[in-house]
């Protein structure tokens, strides 16, 4: 049974109650197409969370609350339950709980960018794959890539935003499974 879209709807209501409703008026259009496309995603069999299997995590830190809902709709689609945070403190609470299953973070965050982030993952012996989603130039994206690699994460992507949803969902769909402990 596919998991209620409820909620990942409250996590991204809780992102939007830390910013007064900003970018409120795009989330229709984006989210528009997303229940048809969680539904093909999910008959083709790239979705989890059928028959009782439990959902993966994603941890997303993005100061841009329309784009964390939009990431959390996605990742839904891609058999993943997504926690979307604003800012550092958030973030690293919230990994430190959770220790998720994938984690994406956005380079360019105010009060601390993602060099900081990918320090404080490799601190924490994260070994999720770490997903840089950000509007900065490819190089730079690359750039941050090597270092967490450097760092001893497991970096994949970059995803350039403006990114499709198919490139996201694609690349849900191709990171490991976490092993059954």
């Amino acid at each position: 049974m596919k998991r209620p879209l409820r909620t990942v709807e409250h996590s991204a209501r809780s992102c939007q109650s830390e910013r007064s409703g900003q970018g409120a008026g795009r989330q229709a259009l984006a989210f528009s197409s997303l229940p048809n496309l969680s539904q093909r995603r999910l008959s083709r069999g790239l979705g989890l969370g059928l028959g009782g299997t439990k959902l993966r995590q994603l941890l997303l830190i993005d100061d841009e609350p329309a784009f964390g809902r939009f990431i959390a709709h996605a990742a839904e689609a891609g058999g993943y339950t997504a926690h979307v945070t604003l800012s550092a403190e958030p973030f690293m609470q919230k990994y430190r709980e959770l220790r998720p299953d994938a984690v994406a973070i956005d380079l360019a965050m105010p009060q601390v960018d993602g060099v900081e982030l990918l320090r404080f993952l490799s601190e924490e012996k994260c070994a999720a794959p770490v997903i840089i989603v950000s509007g900065f130039d490819r190089r730079v994206l690359e750039s941050s890539v090597r270092l967490g690699t450097a760092l001893g994460l497991n970096m994949v992507g970059p995803l350039e935003k403006p990114f499709r949803l198919e490139e996201f969902l694609d690349l849900l769909a191709g990171l490991e499974r976490p092993s059954a402990a």
